[in-house]
């Protein structure tokens, strides 16, 4: 997610967080969809906060469909045919598996960091931080 732009958010970076481009397979179809280029000038849903984007992953398009502050709206939309995303890999897993959603290519994203936040003056959650820490750091994300 990158590091927080408020600085009385701390943020403790776990582990990688792996990419990948989705849409359903109804969409593929629809579009003829057999490359990331061919998504170009496709609806891209996003996901996205008020103050911008959260992930810094390189990639322009036009037309931008929709943007979302919730993963499992926009797997949901994306699933439903409304249009591709880029998502982390854990949040899509089943989805892929189950091929309801299908992996449009290889591209290749910078490396993300999956981690903890909490607000600094909350001092007292330094136990609950490594806590989180150590079971984010056995979880499989990518």
């Amino acid at each position: 997610c990158g590091r927080p732009h408020d600085p009385r958010i701390a943020f403790k970076r776990i582990a990688n967080e792996r990419f990948v481009v989705v849409a359903s397979p109804i969409f593929l179809k629809e579009f003829q969809i057999h490359t990331f280029s061919d998504l170009s000038s496709k609806n891209q849903l996003r996901f996205s906060r008020r103050e911008g984007n959260v992930w810094e992953l390189d990639v322009e398009t036009n037309p931008h469909f929709g943007a979302f502050n919730d993963l499992a709206l926009l797997r949901e939309a994306c699933a439903l045919g409304f249009g591709w995303a880029i998502m982390p890999f854990y949040a899509v897993r089943k989805e892929l598996e189950n091929k309801s959603l299908v992996s449009v290519s290889a591209k290749d994203f910078p490396e993300q960091k999956f981690g903890v936040w909490w607000l600094r003056e909350r001092k007292n959650l330094s136990r609950w931080i490594e806590k989180a820490s150590k079971w984010l750091e056995q979880q499989e994300l990518g």
